[in-house]
């Protein structure tokens, strides 16, 4: 996938364009990934449940929901899908995972991942010795 670097700007694959008219809301929600050097990309609603989710049986003045609630949400962002179906991707964001022309987007059931195209090779190759694979073998899609 090809991203604009000056710009900052990804264009967001069709298959999840879809999903997000569907739903009629534009918006998504950009945050780094908890577990993986990548940026995950949710619906903005669907982002929102799954906070409500993890978040509905704790005491709203509990460390234990700040603590939850920081860690899905303090480094989140809105972002607007523009006409053109791109995202423009925020600059914190990129000091963390960053991207050269070449992204590679992982679907992953209801968001998906923005990766750098050597990471995800590098970790794509770990998970094929993980399981005996070689790496040019061809193993089940991740």
């Amino acid at each position: 996938m090809a991203f604009d670097a000056k710009k900052t700007r990804l264009s967001v694959p069709s298959s999840f364009r879809a999903v997000l008219a569907q739903t009629g809301d534009p918006d998504v929600v950009l945050r780094p990934s908890s577990h993986s050097p990548c940026i995950d990309v949710w619906p903005k609603a669907t982002f929102q449940a799954e906070v409500e989710r993890r978040t509905k049986d704790l005491d709203p003045f509990s460390q234990e929901f700040d603590e939850v609630t920081d860690s899905l949400t303090v480094h989140a962002y809105d972002i607007r899908v523009d006409a053109d179906g791109r995202i423009v991707l925020p600059r914190p964001l990129l000091a963390d995972v960053p991207l050269d022309a070449h992204a590679v987007i992982v679907g992953r059931r209801s968001f998906f991942q923005i990766w750098s195209a050597p990471v995800w090779a590098e970790r794509q190759s770990g998970v094929a010795k993980a399981h005996g694979r070689g790496a040019g073998d061809r193993g089940a899609a991740a």
